[in-house]
């Protein structure tokens, strides 16, 4: 278990201060007669620390920070922070559970995202164009409990959750961050899930929370937490003011939430997690996989996975791909259309447009068929370690050195010629253009993305891009987006028109 360092000096400042509160209350706990009952006394402790009752509903708000450590020239190093806003509504006795988060640069608009999970349904808000996507109802709470684990942002239902698994609940023994000691409890939650709590030894204040590693599209593992910190006394109970949630330790965006309100058993009604009136569902068959011919020898591949597009080229002796989204088994698809419709011509180049997981996650498909990756030169260092994971897999594997494009990089066999044009964007530092000029297409992985409702206002992203092909003359007459379908030739002489416009601001509240 990976021991993670808190620092934070009046976070301990206040944590101290609450030493003779919780050494009254532990003086009340039942003696301790093996590990389990130490383990339930502990969280029954801390429980009544943050909570004098069993609560029905929760409403919390909060504002911080937003860091992405994947959207510079290193996809390790943290270049952006955006001003994150984000709400949760929560009813505990039916299981319903929502969270909408909005990030912002600057003023600008420029993610925005609202979940609900519960036993009647499950759905994702495309809230910038008021479009979701509706999973159908659960057979069971798992769902709901995934979502609550990793990113309720009170220490309550985590205390909760696992005195409910009390016949699994383990003190593991202490461990000691920053000069302060912490008991480490874990217990298996009901859909076999491993959880673990780290609780200050003194106070008996919950530091961090934190599950099993999970697996993302590459096959690692990385572990949800979350972190509580500078505890302020309220009344007879202690809330902690920042709490960090770690969504992603490879794709890292950390939420610190440096201000919360809390307003607990607020009545809700069913409505309160539906979507809102004005929302409409998308149609599932629009999530099908389909490969057209868009210009000759160039085909647009939707949906290589739901909401998840892709581009091959073929030229007269090699076929070069754009964008291995998802997973191996998007890509094995997308080959086997390639292999039917240019039989016998190797698959010579795959072009991640950037190295967000969700744009790379089917990359080793195509290096295992030999295909050169050709990138940024500030992703070169990933696609090495890449590399090297692959051959410790099939040390025989003969994989081409990558290659990097250098502001411009032009691919052409006399009749088909395509331009790949590496361009700033506030999503990523380093972007992947594709440009076919003889048919005026251009290939935009996030950005000019119309997830199948009403177009909306332009972005910062967008705003960017657009300056980018405008400065370079580009004659675009198609826009082929990275998620959802291409847009209507009246769509984009409008959206053309709206980029001088001022970014319009997007509703996020409801």
């Amino acid at each position: 278990m990976k021991t993670h360092f808190i620092t934070t000096a009046t976070a301990i400042a206040f944590l101290v201060a609450t030493v003779p509160l919780a050494q009254s209350r532990a003086q009340n706990t039942p003696p301790i007669v093996n590990t389990d009952a130490k383990a339930i006394s502990l969280v029954r402790t801390a429980l009544k620390l943050v909570n004098s009752s069993s609560l029905k509903t929760a409403r919390i708000h909060a504002e911080g920070k937003w860091l992405w450590t994947n959207q510079g020239l290193n996809p390790q190093e943290s270049t952006r922070t955006l001003r994150l806003s984000a709400d949760w509504k929560v009813d505990f006795e039916n299981h319903r559970f929502l969270e909408r988060d909005a990030g912002y640069l600057d003023k600008n608009l420029i993610w925005c995202s609202e979940v609900m999970a519960a036993r009647e349904m499950r759905y994702t808000l495309f809230c910038h164009s008021n479009v979701f996507d509706k999973e159908g109802p659960t057979q069971t709470n798992e769902t709901w409990s995934y979502r609550m684990d990793t990113t309720y942002p009170d220490p309550q239902w985590h205390l909760a959750h696992a005195l409910q698994q009390s016949q699994s609940l383990r003190w593991e023994g202490e461990r000691v961050v920053g000069g302060r000691s912490e008991d480490v409890l874990s217990y298996t939650d009901e859909f076999h899930r491993r959880h673990w709590l780290f609780l200050n030894s003194r106070t008996h204040l919950v530091q961090e929370v934190s599950n099993e590693a999970r697996m993302t599209r590459f096959g690692d593992g990385f572990v949800p937490r979350i972190v509580f910190a500078d505890y302020r006394r309220i009344g007879q109970l202690w809330s902690p003011l920042k709490v960090t949630i770690v969504q992603n330790s490879f794709v890292m965006m950390i939420n610190e939430l440096q201000s919360i309100r809390r307003n607990f058993d607020h009545p809700f009604t069913a409505a309160d997690f539906a979507p809102s009136a004005t929302a409409h569902e998308v149609d599932q068959k629009l999530f099908e996989f389909h490969v057209s011919e868009v210009a000759q020898s160039v085909y647009f591949v939707e949906n290589a996975s739901p909401d998840y597009n892709c581009l091959f080229v073929v030229f007269a002796d090699y076929v070069l791909v754009v964008e291995a989204p998802s997973s191996d088994n998007a890509s094995t698809k997308v080959m086997n259309a390639i292999h039917d419709i240019a039989p016998g011509k190797p698959i010579k180049y795959i072009v991640p447009t950037h190295f967000h997981e969700d744009h790379i996650g089917g990359l080793r498909a195509y290096m295992r068929e030999g295909a050169t990756v050709v990138t940024t030169p500030g992703n070169l260092q990933f696609i090495e370690v890449f590399s090297k994971k692959l051959k410790l897999t099939n040390p025989q594997m003969n994989l081409p050195v990558p290659e990097a494009i250098a502001g411009q990089r032009r691919f052409t066999d006399g009749m088909t010629t395509v331009d790949l044009l590496s361009l700033p964007s506030p999503h990523v530092d380093e972007m992947v253009v594709p440009f076919i000029s003889s048919a005026g297409i251009v290939y935009v992985a996030d950005g000019f993305t119309r997830d199948w409702g009403p177009w909306r206002p332009v972005t910062a992203e967008e705003r960017t891009l657009a300056t980018e092909f405008k400065k370079r003359g580009l004659n675009i007459r198609m826009v082929l987006p990275g998620h959802g379908p291409a847009p209507s030739q009246t769509d984009l002489e409008r959206y053309w028109r709206s980029i001088d416009e001022p970014i319009g601001s997007i509703r996020t509240d409801r």
